[in-house]
């Protein structure tokens, strides 16, 4: 289960049955079954090791083996097969679950402007939103990384 640091803005979670936890801006609000209360945002009680420290060139092999790419595929630029899809994968989880700037996630796969990083992102996001099947590969991907 996720922490509530890690809740995105209007998430929400159900830790227990009488209790839901809604992420807004600012804080949280804890809903109860006598009543509802504000709980501020606290940087002092964040984990500080939230973002993990993913090795690249970790990450890099374990998409390539479950997509049966070659362990450099984010070298080429090619846009045939899995190619492109392990690309977005890969930028997709380096930016949500690192500290890495758009910059160095750049560099780690090889794309030419940071831009592409958020467009991978955005369209990977896309894709997760929309198509089940890629939700469970990725999830299979987390858990191979132990992120899941």
């Amino acid at each position: 289960m996720k922490t509530i640091y890690e809740l995105e803005l209007h998430e929400e979670i159900l830790p227990n049955n009488n209790l839901m936890i809604k992420r807004v801006a600012g804080g949280w609000i804890y809903f109860h079954e006598v009543g509802s209360v504000f709980v501020p945002f606290s940087p002092e009680y964040q984990f500080k090791d939230l973002k993990r420290k993913i090795n690249p060139d970790v990450l890099r092999s374990c998409i390539a083996s479950f997509y049966g790419l070659p362990d450099d595929f984010t070298q080429s630029y090619s846009r045939i097969g899995n190619y492109p899809l392990g690309r977005k994968v890969m930028a997709y989880t380096l930016k949500k679950y690192t500290t890495m700037s758009l910059y160095e996630i750049r560099d780690a796969i090889g794309y030419k402007q940071h831009a592409s990083v958020i467009a991978a992102c955005n369209s990977f996001q896309n894709d997760l939103d929309t198509d089940n099947v890629r939700v469970g590969d990725y999830n299979e991907i987390l858990k191979a990384m132990n992120l899941r």
